[in-house]
């Protein structure tokens, strides 16, 4: 944990079971390691009982829906072609959340004009993305609840 607060990230992508997902977010909020997103591929993060068990500290947690394999829409058939040409491997789902995270991530940035967290906050509360990149995980639309929990029509 010290190493990486000192590397001091801007993104750390996670995936854990719920159990260390807890133990993680409870080890940043402690050790106050200050990132601009914490970005994950589901797993604990997205269980029912994660939120309940951190609360709060788990406000800045972001995690987009699984990469769709058929290759059915545009988006997806060029984000596998692209991978394929750089980097000899298909999309995934690990691969596409990075990939619909960074361009969720421009968004806000570009709307906040800032990186001040309260002006992040109210960005992220005001994200509304129906076209582009960042849809890869959905077809309609990106949104976050009330909660800050993203609010997805995905395929």
């Amino acid at each position: 944990m010290a190493k990486l607060k000192d590397a001091k990230p801007d993104v750390i992508y996670l995936t854990s079971y719920v159990n260390d997902a807890v133990l993680l977010t409870r080890a940043f909020s402690v050790q106050k390691l200050d990132c601009l997103c914490y970005a994950t591929a589901g797993s604990g993060y997205q269980d029912p009982m994660y939120l309940p068990m951190v609360g709060g500290i788990g406000n800045y947690i972001t995690m987009p829906q699984s990469f769709d394999t058929d290759l059915n829409r545009p988006i997806e058939a060029e984000f596998d072609a692209k991978l394929m040409k750089l980097h000899n491997v298909h999309g995934n789902p690990h691969s596409s959340t990075l990939y619909s995270v960074v361009y969720v991530i421009k968004d806000v940035l570009e709307r906040a004009g800032t990186t001040d967290r309260p002006k992040v906050r109210d960005a992220i509360a005001a994200t509304n993305i129906t076209e582009g990149r960042a849809l890869i995980k959905a077809d309609e639309f990106i949104r976050f609840d009330s909660m800050g929990r993203t609010s997805e029509l995905g395929p």
